[in-house]
């Protein structure tokens, strides 16, 4: 889906793998510098892989108030950032990404957000990532030659940096962009990257000249000599299928791996050696003192939190216990929540209605935290901050209130809400119903995306077949992430498996919901099929149920090639990914 003017382009990757020369290839499309400007003579890292500026000096910062730098980034964690230091950092970097009446995008470059991108992307607009990547051994040569890197050392941070920006722009519109094709075909790689940047919604942007592109690669871009290439090591197998990956692009669709042992064991040895981070001290021991007043903060929470502790009445239900266990059903719009939700439904401890939306509107798009965050730095320490309010206790008492309603008008039951919508927000869900359980259901993306364009809603999925591919992938990738993170609170449940085998798999769902299987809830799975988009003529045939055996069998067997080529572009990966076949030809 399009980009609006004034996004933020993002570079990362590792040091040395291209990101200045992206930066300035994109300064001569006609993308915007912020005010971020060089800071080189004001620092005292005389290791640092290149100039420092702002940014770069934000994000040291932000490594080392986690006690880490872009060299010592092992055992790096973002989970134990506090919120105010994210906005301290931003500070630092001096960054103006607000609306101008200018429509070109700004570029955003820096090695360390391979490592810390999470942490910005609240503060971002709209961002694009252009993810440079380059061989290891040419990485390791290069550091080598400007730092005294051991090879092994550098190669291994090659390692680190790729997954952990993997991880960081895996859900972000993104491109990948090889070092050595902007070395050796730099026209090329600019016009395929101005038809990416296009086709994401950015404006006002023009190729350079191919002479004045070829002349900068030319006397800016070449590989270290330092180190003869029959000395060099070889990269370890595990690094050679990252690099393949890398270039072909399965990296970005494959789950990402962990750091091998080997890389680990090397990096631990290169944090205890290397002397460049010096300047960090200061800051870490800053971080020091922070934990320890965190800590004190953290007892008295506690403490508050203690049921014994003298609290007003009704406080401790926001907390883990006394909440109820509602059931939200998740998944892509035409995937079968409805039917789900009426299975579930059947059962005599729950109760459905119809979708609910609301909560998408109040907190959905990181509405919440950013609710929280605001109130919680104020420069003259608002209400949160004094009374010690932690974002999960805020979290939980913002959807106590709900909980009430729902109970309320589900005369006491377990409710079951089935809003595909809120599949984009269950991070803020499950804090918000700390008791609350999630199904995810899964369906092929072709009888999705068949559904969507044949049911007639008055939305832009049902009427364009390429929006329709992207919504599955979307909705897909957002719930089977949360599945991964949190197996303990969300079960996964595929759609053919519920419809063809449907006493097996309710089976599963009410142990999972701490439940007896019902009967009835398996009888309603094999009779109905609920707001199905067969047969649908009119708005409202939408609504009327329909006899399973009204199912045309594999109905993309009637789509034409365009179709079947933009679907398998699309969601070919994804459909991959989850065990689906892409063969459009299938019975």
């Amino acid at each position: 889906m399009g980009l609006p003017p004034n996004m933020n382009i993002i570079v990362l990757g590792m040091h040395h793998s291209g990101t200045l020369a992206l930066k300035r290839l994109l300064e001569m499309m006609g993308c915007r510098l912020t005010s971020d400007r060089d800071l080189s003579a004001s620092l005292s890292d005389d290791f640092a892989p290149v100039p420092q500026t702002r940014l770069h000096h934000a994000n040291d910062r932000l490594l080392a108030s986690l006690g880490c730098s872009w060299v010592d980034c092992v055992d790096l964690s973002l989970h134990d950032l506090v919120p105010s230091e994210i906005e301290k950092c931003r500070q630092i970097a001096q960054l103006d990404l607000g609306e101008s009446e200018e429509t070109s995008p700004y570029i955003l470059e820096d090695p360390r957000f391979s490592l810390v991108l999470d942490a910005w992307r609240p503060s971002l607009k709209d961002p694009f990532c252009l993810f440079a990547h380059r061989d290891p051994l040419a990485v390791a040569r290069s550091l080598a030659a400007h730092t005294g890197f051991d090879l092994s050392w550098g190669s291994a941070l090659w390692e680190q940096y790729n997954l952990c920006a993997l991880k960081s722009v895996r859900d972000l519109p993104r491109m990948g962009i090889a070092y050595e094709n902007l070395a050796t075909e730099p026209m090329e790689t600019a016009e395929r990257l101005l038809e990416q940047l296009q086709a994401a919604g950015a404006t006002g942007l023009t190729l350079p000249s191919s002479k004045k592109l070829r002349s900068w690669i030319e006397s800016h871009l070449h590989s270290s000599e330092a180190t003869p290439a029959d000395s060099l090591p070889a990269p370890t197998e595990f690094q050679q299928v990252l690099l393949s990956g890398l270039r072909d692009g399965r990296a970005f669709t494959s789950d990402v791996p962990p750091l091998s042992e080997e890389s680990k064991r090397v990096l631990q040895s290169l944090s205890s050696h290397w002397p460049g981070q010096k300047w960090a001290k200061p800051l870490i021991r800053e971080r020091d003192q922070k934990i320890a007043q965190l800590q004190l903060q953290l007892q008295k929470t506690e403490a508050r939190a203690d049921p014994t502790h003298v609290r007003p009445e009704g406080v401790s239900r926001a907390l883990d216990q006394d909440r109820v266990a509602g059931v939200f059903i998740l998944g892509a719009p035409r995937s079968g929540t409805s039917i789900f939700s009426w299975a579930v439904g059947a059962h005599p401890s729950f109760d459905t209605s119809a979708e609910s939306d609301f909560l998408l509107t109040l907190f959905g798009g990181a509405r919440l935290h950013q609710s929280y965050k605001k109130a919680y730095d104020r420069p003259d320490v608002g209400w949160l901050k004094q009374m010690e309010v932690g974002y999960r206790e805020f979290s939980a008492f913002a959807g106590l209130g709900i909980e009430h309603l729902y109970l309320d008008r589900h005369s006491g039951r377990r409710w079951v809400d089935a809003t595909p919508g809120y599949t984009l927000m269950g991070e803020d869900l499950l804090l918000m119903f700390p008791a609350a359980r999630f199904l995810h259901i899964m369906r092929d993306g072709r009888a999705v995306v068949n559904s969507m364009t044949s049911s007639h809603f008055p939305t832009e999925w049902a009427t364009d077949f390429e929006k329709a591919c992207e919504a599955w992938v979307h909705y897909v990738q957002r719930g089977h992430a949360l599945a991964q993170a949190h197996p303990d609170r969300v079960l996964e449940v595929r759609y053919e498996a519920l419809t063809s085998q449907p006493n097996d798999e309710l089976v599963k769902v009410f142990r999972f919901l701490n439940e007896t299987p019902c009967e009835e809830s398996v009888k309603l799975v094999k009779t109905q099929r609920i707001n199905s988009s067969y047969g649908n003529i009119k708005q409202s045939d939408i609504r009327k149920s329909k006899k399973p055996e009204t199912a045309p069998a594999s109905p993309w067997r009637d789509w034409d090639a365009h179709q079947r080529k933009t679907f398998t572009r699309i969601a070919g990966p994804l459909m991959d990914k989850m065990g689906y076949s892409v063969d459009l030809e299938e019975t």
